[in-house]
Protein backbone atom coordinates (compact mmCIF):
# COMPACT_ATOMS: atom_id res chain seq x y z
CA UNK A 1 0.00 0.00 0.00
CA UNK A 2 1.29 3.42 -0.91
CA UNK A 3 2.68 5.30 2.11
CA UNK A 4 0.45 5.09 5.14
CA UNK A 5 2.54 7.72 6.89
CA UNK A 6 2.27 11.22 5.56
CA UNK A 7 2.08 14.71 6.90
CA UNK A 8 -1.20 16.56 7.07
CA UNK A 9 -0.05 18.76 4.16
CA UNK A 10 0.77 15.66 2.07
CA UNK A 11 -2.61 14.17 2.88
CA UNK A 12 -4.45 17.36 1.91
CA UNK A 13 -2.45 17.58 -1.32
CA UNK A 14 -3.26 13.95 -2.14
CA UNK A 15 -6.97 14.42 -1.43
CA UNK A 16 -7.04 17.56 -3.60
CA UNK A 17 -5.25 15.75 -6.43
CA UNK A 18 -7.76 12.90 -6.28
CA UNK A 19 -10.70 15.32 -6.22
CA UNK A 20 -9.23 17.10 -9.26
CA UNK A 21 -8.88 13.75 -11.08
CA UNK A 22 -12.55 12.93 -10.43
CA UNK A 23 -13.59 16.37 -11.73
CA UNK A 24 -11.43 15.96 -14.85
CA UNK A 25 -12.93 12.57 -15.67
CA UNK A 26 -16.47 13.89 -15.22
CA UNK A 27 -15.74 16.90 -17.44
CA UNK A 28 -14.13 14.72 -20.11
CA UNK A 29 -17.03 12.27 -20.22
CA UNK A 30 -19.62 15.02 -20.35
CA UNK A 31 -17.71 16.89 -23.07
CA UNK A 32 -17.24 13.82 -25.28
CA UNK A 33 -20.75 12.38 -25.16
CA UNK A 34 -23.85 14.38 -26.10
CA UNK A 35 -26.16 14.65 -23.11
CA UNK A 36 -29.12 12.93 -24.80
CA UNK A 37 -27.00 9.94 -25.87
CA UNK A 38 -25.40 9.66 -22.43
CA UNK A 39 -28.78 9.69 -20.69
CA UNK A 40 -30.23 7.10 -23.08
CA UNK A 41 -27.29 4.67 -22.74
CA UNK A 42 -27.21 4.99 -18.95
CA UNK A 43 -30.94 4.30 -18.70
CA UNK A 44 -30.55 1.09 -20.73
CA UNK A 45 -27.77 -0.17 -18.44
CA UNK A 46 -29.38 0.67 -15.10
CA UNK A 47 -31.98 -1.39 -13.36
CA UNK A 48 -35.49 0.02 -13.45
CA UNK A 49 -35.62 2.31 -10.45
CA UNK A 50 -33.06 2.52 -7.69
CA UNK A 51 -33.49 0.37 -4.64
CA UNK A 52 -33.56 1.69 -1.10
CA UNK A 53 -30.37 1.28 0.94
CA UNK A 54 -30.26 -2.22 2.39
CA UNK A 55 -32.27 -3.77 -0.46
CA UNK A 56 -30.50 -6.10 -2.90
CA UNK A 57 -31.04 -6.25 -6.63
CA UNK A 58 -31.24 -9.65 -8.35
CA UNK A 59 -27.50 -9.86 -9.08
CA UNK A 60 -26.60 -8.92 -5.50
CA UNK A 61 -29.09 -11.51 -4.21
CA UNK A 62 -27.47 -14.20 -6.37
CA UNK A 63 -24.03 -13.23 -5.04
CA UNK A 64 -25.43 -13.28 -1.47
CA UNK A 65 -26.63 -16.84 -2.09
CA UNK A 66 -23.18 -17.75 -3.45
CA UNK A 67 -21.54 -16.31 -0.30
CA UNK A 68 -23.93 -18.36 1.86
CA UNK A 69 -22.67 -21.52 0.13
CA UNK A 70 -19.06 -20.35 0.55
CA UNK A 71 -19.72 -19.77 4.26
CA UNK A 72 -21.22 -23.24 4.66
CA UNK A 73 -18.14 -24.70 2.95
CA UNK A 74 -15.84 -22.79 5.33
CA UNK A 75 -14.33 -20.61 2.59
CA UNK A 76 -15.95 -17.46 3.99
CA UNK A 77 -16.05 -16.84 7.74
CA UNK A 78 -18.38 -13.83 7.73
CA UNK A 79 -20.16 -11.52 5.29
CA UNK A 80 -22.67 -8.69 5.48
CA UNK A 81 -24.56 -6.58 2.90
CA UNK A 82 -23.90 -2.80 2.87
CA UNK A 83 -22.45 -2.91 6.39
CA UNK A 84 -19.44 -0.61 5.87
CA UNK A 85 -19.42 2.99 4.66
CA UNK A 86 -16.01 4.52 3.97
CA UNK A 87 -15.54 8.27 4.11
CA UNK A 88 -13.28 9.48 1.30
CA UNK A 89 -13.64 13.22 1.97
CA UNK A 90 -16.40 15.67 2.89
CA UNK A 91 -19.69 14.54 1.32
CA UNK A 92 -17.98 11.69 -0.55
CA UNK A 93 -18.43 8.12 0.63
CA UNK A 94 -18.06 4.61 -0.71
CA UNK A 95 -20.44 1.86 0.42
CA UNK A 96 -19.47 -1.50 -1.07
CA UNK A 97 -22.19 -4.08 -1.58
CA UNK A 98 -20.56 -6.74 0.60
CA UNK A 99 -17.96 -6.84 3.34
CA UNK A 100 -16.58 -10.31 3.90
CA UNK A 101 -13.83 -12.16 5.70
CA UNK A 102 -12.34 -15.12 3.90
CA UNK A 103 -10.98 -18.21 5.59
CA UNK A 104 -7.54 -16.54 5.54
CA UNK A 105 -8.85 -13.77 7.86
CA UNK A 106 -8.48 -10.99 5.25
CA UNK A 107 -11.30 -8.42 5.19
CA UNK A 108 -12.52 -7.77 1.66
CA UNK A 109 -15.02 -5.31 0.21
CA UNK A 110 -16.90 -6.50 -2.88
CA UNK A 111 -18.95 -4.30 -5.22
CA UNK A 112 -21.26 -6.42 -7.41
CA UNK A 113 -21.88 -5.24 -10.98
CA UNK A 114 -24.01 -6.85 -13.69
CA UNK A 115 -21.34 -6.05 -16.29
CA UNK A 116 -18.25 -3.92 -16.81
CA UNK A 117 -20.24 -1.57 -19.04
CA UNK A 118 -22.14 -0.07 -16.12
CA UNK A 119 -19.05 1.05 -14.20
CA UNK A 120 -18.82 4.83 -14.36
CA UNK A 121 -15.39 6.48 -14.39
CA UNK A 122 -16.07 8.53 -11.27
CA UNK A 123 -17.28 5.42 -9.39
CA UNK A 124 -14.15 3.54 -10.45
CA UNK A 125 -12.00 6.42 -9.20
CA UNK A 126 -13.81 6.32 -5.84
CA UNK A 127 -13.03 2.62 -5.53
CA UNK A 128 -9.37 3.15 -6.42
CA UNK A 129 -9.21 6.03 -3.94
CA UNK A 130 -10.71 3.82 -1.21
CA UNK A 131 -8.26 1.02 -2.07
CA UNK A 132 -5.34 3.44 -1.67
CA UNK A 133 -6.66 4.91 1.54
CA UNK A 134 -7.97 1.92 3.49
CA UNK A 135 -6.35 -1.43 4.40
CA UNK A 136 -8.95 -3.62 2.70
CA UNK A 137 -8.86 -5.73 -0.44
CA UNK A 138 -11.43 -3.97 -2.65
CA UNK A 139 -12.87 -5.86 -5.62
CA UNK A 140 -15.47 -5.76 -8.38
CA UNK A 141 -17.58 -8.91 -8.72
CA UNK A 142 -19.14 -9.82 -12.09
CA UNK A 143 -21.45 -12.73 -12.91
CA UNK A 144 -20.05 -15.18 -15.47
CA UNK A 145 -22.32 -16.53 -18.20
CA UNK A 146 -23.11 -20.13 -17.44
CA UNK A 147 -22.63 -19.62 -13.69
CA UNK A 148 -19.96 -18.52 -11.28
CA UNK A 149 -18.38 -15.20 -10.45
CA UNK A 150 -15.35 -13.24 -11.62
CA UNK A 151 -13.61 -11.26 -8.87
CA UNK A 152 -11.33 -8.43 -9.98
CA UNK A 153 -9.24 -6.53 -7.46
CA UNK A 154 -9.15 -2.75 -7.95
Amino acid sequence: MAGLRMTEAELLARQQKQADQVAQVKAKVLAEVPAAKLKDSQQRLRALGHLKPGEMNKTEQRYHDHLQLQKQAGLVLWFEFESIKLKLCDNTHFTPDFALMGADGVLELHDVKGSRAIIKDDAHLKMKWAADRYPFRICYVFPVKGGGWEIEEV
